[in-house]
């Protein structure tokens, strides 16, 4: 089985969106310009999934200093999930007084788009964290 890995056409200005602002004509091109994953690129995203999960902190600083052409800025979406919780980011937000999950998301993507979540990533954090203040 062959799998293959994807990119975005980016600017800087939309470099964290994700394909969110690409049309049909750039997506096309993007799904043309595709990358087949080596083998020992599907073990890095099995290994980095794994650390995730387990939020192994210390193993994946050690995956973020693999190079490879089908993890394009690894070092430093790792390095900023370190640094930086997505879970308490929201909670943060939600904190500070955002009114709902919609000025929450923005406030997500500008400033922790290098995670990449699409909304539903960030919705199913966002409602989690509601219904733990709750109990």
């Amino acid at each position: 089985m062959k799998i293959y890995r994807i990119f975005q056409k980016s600017s800087k200005e939309n470099h964290w969106k994700g394909f969110s602002d690409n049309d049909n004509f750039t997506l096309k091109d993007c799904l043309h310009s595709k990358i087949l994953l080596r083998e020992n690129d599907i073990e890095l995203a099995q290994n980095l999934w794994k650390s995730y999960q387990n939020n192994d902190l210390t193993s994946l600083k050690q995956l973020a200093q693999n190079e490879s052409n089908s993890f394009h800025f690894l070092k430093e979406v790792i390095d900023s999930f370190i640094d930086i919780n997505p879970e308490n980011f929201i909670k943060n937000q939600i904190e500070k007084g955002l009114p709902n999950f919609d000025s929450v998301f923005k406030k997500f993507q500008e400033e922790l788009g290098v995670f990449g979540f699409g909304d539903l990533q960030v919705k199913k954090i966002y409602e989690n964290i509601l219904r733990q203040s709750k109990a």
